[in-house]
């Protein structure tokens, strides 16, 4: 499994989110709701702090947690997962 710490590039973001059924099916996935539930159960607190400093410009807390997520086998898993959606 690799490591990766940016499943999704900054243009392919952006083009998510100008599509918004895309976005709807995407986060209603089995793999990102799996990776919400492996966050939440990480510590939710800090989660809703992370997201909300990512909101403002400084993801450093959230690409950390999804670093330490991607390094366990199941968090990898989900995120491979929803890698393989992206890319259809």
């Amino acid at each position: 499994m690799t490591q990766k710490s940016n499943p999704v590039p900054k243009g392919d973001a952006a083009a998510l989110l100008r599509n918004p059924e895309r976005l709807r099916t995407l986060l209603a996935a089995p793999e990102t709701k799996r990776l919400m539930a492996l966050l939440q159960s990480e510590n939710g607190s800090q989660l809703r702090a992370a997201a909300e400093s990512a909101k403002k410009g400084d993801s450093s807390a959230l690409s950390g947690m999804l670093r330490r997520l991607s390094a366990s086998q199941e968090g990898a898993e989900a995120m491979e997962g929803l890698e393989a959606r992206l890319e259809k």
